[in-house]
């Protein structure tokens, strides 16, 4: 994996000095973007801070099985980077530094253009599982996901074919992952096998937002003697 963003990145390196300084352009899109004149090469670099702050007060009655506490922490603060090189060669880098620690979030490299397969990923990524996980933190509509999203998968590492037909509106996934629990790391012989197949029967917008989504997923789980729990932190 490491060899493979190198080579990438080197590639890139080299085919960026080629070009004439002038034949680069900067500019200000959600997040800062740089592209070549021919479209060739394109980078974006942004991130996110996510702050939270509770105040709380309980009855007296309470005190005695749970202690509330005001708090505050970052729960996310994330810088990233990604891009494309040669229009079919797209990468993406993500790290989070929230709870005082550093976390590798993304970190893949992606193959676009590929006959019948569309697309290959592979990496570090979200697993195709559940529309309340793929959707970015940026864009749902309360503070965090529902509970239930921890029966959900997140980002792990392996590797994804998939595409989209019908002016996207029809999506496929499949993929084959191993659980790294976040730590860019995998030992053992645990696997998983997951597929998602999406679609938007309805999806109108002229006169406000009208939309359909219909999703279904499939995983294979592999987990040897080790032991699964799940829980919310």
């Amino acid at each position: 994996m490491r060899k493979l963003l190198f080579i990438v990145l080197m590639c890139a390196f080299w085919g960026a000095a080629a070009q004439e300084k002038n034949n680069f352009n900067a500019y200000w899109e959600n997040g800062l973007k740089v592209e070549s004149a021919d479209k060739n090469f394109r980078v974006k670099m942004g991130g996110r801070i996510q702050y939270d702050v509770m105040f709380i007060k309980q009855d007296d009655s309470l005190d005695q099985h749970f202690q509330a506490e005001d708090g505050a922490e970052f729960r996310r603060a994330r810088l990233y980077t990604s891009g494309t090189i040669y229009k079919n060669i797209k990468f993406k880098l993500q790290v989070d530094f929230a709870l005082n620690r550093v976390v590798i979030k993304d970190a893949y490299i992606q193959l676009t253009n590929i006959p019948v397969a569309g697309n290959l990923r592979v990496g570090q990524f979200k697993e195709p599982f559940g529309m309340e996980m793929l959707s970015s933190s940026n864009f749902i509509t309360m503070m965090e996901r529902p509970l239930a999203n921890q029966f959900d998968f997140d980002r792990k590492l392996g590797f994804m074919i998939f595409n989209q037909h019908f002016k996207k509106r029809l999506s496929w996934y499949a993929g084959f992952f191993y659980p790294d629990t976040n730590l860019g790391k995998h030992a053992g012989n645990s696997r998983q096998a997951t597929a998602r197949l999406s679609g938007l029967p309805v999806y109108k917008v002229d006169d406000g937002y009208t939309v359909l989504h219909l999703g279904l997923g499939y995983s294979y789980e592999y987990w040897g003697n080790q032991k699964l729990v799940y829980g919310v932190r």
